[in-house]
């Protein structure tokens, strides 16, 4: 560290589980500094496959001179030589950090650097009851470029798509070649704002007003196309952007083919002001139009919403919470008829660290017909189309029932033997939530009594332990229960 060697950690975690961070650098005692990529915008920069673990090296200049994708043991004897070769280059006197300034014009120094991705997959039956489509070979080319001159950065992206051997039927056709620039963009930053053009990724809070995410786990990459603004004014952040969704064109999660863009219209804003005790409070909101001339309705979703938070109230203990109101704009186009809805959302975490080794999370959500979501097909039900991500207490991976209705919370506890290296941990969530049902007549959107007799509830419970040793080898033992049923039997 004397000689001007820094290790940074980035957290990928989105609005599910960013509330777990702060106690996972508790229990594991970490002090080196730990940056949120909320917005995914550092993993979108430098690591566009998303894979994870993932490491780069980056000179005194500001320069990547290295990266590595995974980890296998032995990866750090190379890295360990790069290091020490890199602190020697310069020598002490050169370690030394120069004044921060505000950087308005390009340096001297310029990167270029390329990412490319090539896939293949076989899709057996996409289970449309149709075999025409079935028994298709897929090949997926993605080529990025980034080009870097600080305080400007640019890049594109290349989507190349074909299903060597299948042939359209007429108008009939599910699985179509493609070949488009998915993604350009070009950003300005520096210590006071940052202007971003093209598409963009963002999020505010904890997703309950807006937020759009590079998740590769679930295949989703939907971007803003258009304008972001952000600049600082003492302890005040202001933001604004706006521009239209840009969609992965060819889905391959949900087997729906080629689907276009909806260039639904979107807007936003927010107002952060920092506190003493970094403290701060916020208000934001997001505009969504959904355009769609052939509907014969038309839909608009304003959400507005608050956050306070105090990620160190006290050395072992963390506080958030957050709400919003939002206002679903819809009118039948031939009668000129509104029939608009509103619904609310609120969320909370407070986080605990008790004693040396120990983590308590207390989660807790409250949701009305609360959702930003395209309503028009294939948007709507088969590939789903959201601006927002208000956190659903479960796991990634978990598919969650009437997140949009739901009222309940979450217990997390953990305990870390450091000298063992085993981590003990219990978990267990419970909400009530509210469906859509045709046969009692209850639509989408409309208000539901989750703890009445259209409601439901579900119970999970599970604990485990995990076991890690040097080299890499790992080991994870776990089990639980887990129950989703109706209020009310019949």
């Amino acid at each position: 560290k004397d000689q001007g060697f820094q290790f940074i950690a980035v957290s990928i975690d989105g609005p599910d589980s960013i509330a777990q961070v702060q106690n996972y650098v508790r229990k594991f005692g970490y002090t080196f500094p730990v940056v949120l990529d909320s917005e995914t915008a550092i993993l979108e920069r430098y690591n566009p496959r998303g894979d994870v673990p993932f490491s780069m090296v980056v000179n005194r200049k500001g320069m990547v001179v290295a990266k590595h994708q995974g980890y296998t043991p032995g990866d750090e004897v190379p890295l360990e030589a790069k290091l020490k070769k890199l602190l020697a280059e310069k020598g002490n006197a050169e370690a030394k950090p120069a004044a921060t300034k505000i950087q308005w014009w390009p340096t001297e120094d310029a990167q270029l650097e390329g990412t490319q991705s090539l896939r293949y997959r076989y899709l057996h039956d996409n289970a449309n009851n149709s075999d025409t489509d079935d028994g298709v070979h897929g090949i997926f080319n993605r080529l990025t470029i980034n080009a870097v001159t600080d305080p400007f950065r640019m890049g594109i992206r290349a989507d190349n798509t074909i299903f060597p051997g299948y042939d359209c039927d007429g108008d009939d056709c599910h699985w179509e070649n493609d070949h488009r620039i998915e993604r350009y963009w070009m950003n300005y930053k520096n210590w006071v704002m940052e202007l971003r053009g093209g598409d963009f990724y963002h999020s505010m809070g904890r997703g309950l007003v807006f937020s759009i995410r590079k998740i590769d786990e679930l295949g989703v990459d939907t971007t803003v196309r258009g304008g972001f603004a952000r600049g600082m004014l003492g302890p005040v952040t202001l933001t604004a952007f706006g521009g239209l969704s840009n969609i992965k064109n060819v889905d391959t999660v949900f087997d729906q083919g080629l689907i276009p863009d909806p260039d639904d219209i979107i807007a936003g804003g927010e107002a952060s002001l920092a506190l003493p005790g970094n403290m701060a409070w916020a208000v934001r909101s997001t505009f969504v139009d959904y355009e769609d001339e052939e509907q014969p309705f038309d839909q608009k979703d304003l959400v507005l919403g608050t956050s306070f938070s105090a990620p160190k109230l006290s050395d072992s203990v963390s506080f958030y919470v957050e709400g919003a109101f939002i206002n679903k704009y819809k009118t039948l186009r031939l009668i000129d008829k509104e029939l608009d809805k509103s619904g609310y959302a609120a969320y909370t975490s407070l986080s605990l660290a008790p004693a040396d080794g120990w983590v308590v999370l207390l989660e807790g959500k409250a949701y009305s017909r609360f959702e930003v979501r395209n309503p028009y097909d294939p948007y709507a039900k088969k590939l789903p189309t959201l601006y927002h991500e208000p956190p659903t207490l479960e796991r990634f991976d978990q598919q969650v029932p009437g997140n949009r209705n739901s009222v309940g919370g979450k217990l997390r506890v953990e305990y870390y033997h450091k000298p063992s290296g085993m981590l003990f941990y219990s978990n267990t969530t419970g909400y009530s939530y509210g469906l859509e049902d045709l046969e009692t007549g209850v639509e989408r959107y409309d208000w539901v009594d989750t703890f009445g007799d259209d409601g439901h509830w579900m119970l999970h419970a599970y604990a485990g332990f995990e076991k890690r040793w040097t080299g890499g080898t790992f080991m994870q033992v776990s089990g639980g229960w887990r129950n989703e049923a109706p209020n009310k039997v019949a």
